[in-house]
């Protein structure tokens, strides 16, 4: 299991996944859209991974697109310019059907989904290493295709159907891909997950959030607590306060309220992140689903 770290253009960001030697990191196309400029954030720290994710459903939920020449030639002069050591994988520009706020029709569906692949194909030309997307709401056909197509893909359930449906699409999903490649053939990244329930119940290879960035914004603190769930709580909050404090000053942490307590709260959120993806991996290791790398 692969958790990837998704930043934002911030250099205090980019200093604290550095300093606390984060693996893999997630950037979007929609807030860099110059190679040198990541180059510069990353000030000479080098992650195993890097996904750049197109930002596609961002720009198409405001009523614009993505250029896709415009893409391609930015992840092009990123794998130019960016370590050879640091594996490079681009999220295909996705096409996304119909208007935001309206459901899309079965025609819409279809198009965007032939349209996706003939972006994946452009871009698989440029040299890349692309990761597409099977949406829930396209055909089964299409999982079938990029499977055979594909060993690393990605997985997006739909926002307009409850969770209990995505659930059951997406055990519906795993069990297609299991049943027909079996448990380590098929490698799959989750957008935007890293609930402990969606990476200990689904054999995911790998998943970004930006969910480690949001709790000090509010002075709020993401721990592991004994049932391996991640528990947020505000150093106010005096019982979990006391129960924690001895793990986070085991890491390191001095002081969570002082005048750059973010930054403390923030690197006991990336430590969180990581236990979450060391005890996702023993997890599926323990089940028998490994992978090479």
């Amino acid at each position: 299991m692969n958790v990837y770290f998704a930043v934002s253009p911030s250099k205090q960001h980019f200093a604290l996944i550095a300093e606390e030697k984060v693996r893999n990191v997630l950037v979007s196309y929609h807030y860099i859209k110059k190679p040198y400029e990541l180059i510069k954030l990353l000030n000479g720290y080098e992650p195993e991974r890097i996904i750049i994710d197109s930002g596609a459903f961002s720009v198409w939920s405001n009523g614009g697109s993505v250029n896709l020449e415009n893409y391609a030639q930015f992840c092009i002069e990123l794998k130019e310019i960016l370590s050879p050591k640091i594996e490079l994988n681009i999220v295909n520009l996705d096409v996304l059907p119909g208007k935001w706020g309206f459901v899309p029709s079965k025609e819409e569906i279809a198009s965007s989904a032939e349209l996706g692949w003939n972006n994946m194909e452009y871009l698989e030309s440029k040299g890349l290493k692309v990761i597409h997307i099977f949406h829930q709401h396209e055909d089964w056909e299409i999982l079938d295709k990029l499977c055979q197509h594909s060993d690393y893909i990605g997985i997006s359930p739909a926002n307009d159907v409850s969770n209990k449906e995505k659930q059951a699409w997406m055990n519906k999903v795993f069990k297609y891909i299991i049943d027909k490649y079996g448990p380590n053939k098929i490698k799959t990244h989750g957008f935007a997950v890293t609930s402990h329930r969606q990476l200990y119940n689904f054999p995911y290879y790998s998943a970004d959030s930006s969910s480690w960035i949001t709790p000090a914004r509010y002075g709020r603190i993401p721990v592991m607590d004994d049932l391996y769930q991640i528990k947020t709580f505000s150093y106010k909050d005096g019982n979990d306060f006391e129960k924690y404090w001895p793990y986070l000053k085991s890491i390191g942490i001095e002081a969570i309220n002082d005048p750059n307590s973010w930054k403390a709260r923030t690197r006991i959120a990336i430590a969180t992140y990581k236990k979450l993806e060391e005890i996702a991996s023993r997890i599926w290791t323990e089940r028998g689903v490994i992978w090479d790398k």
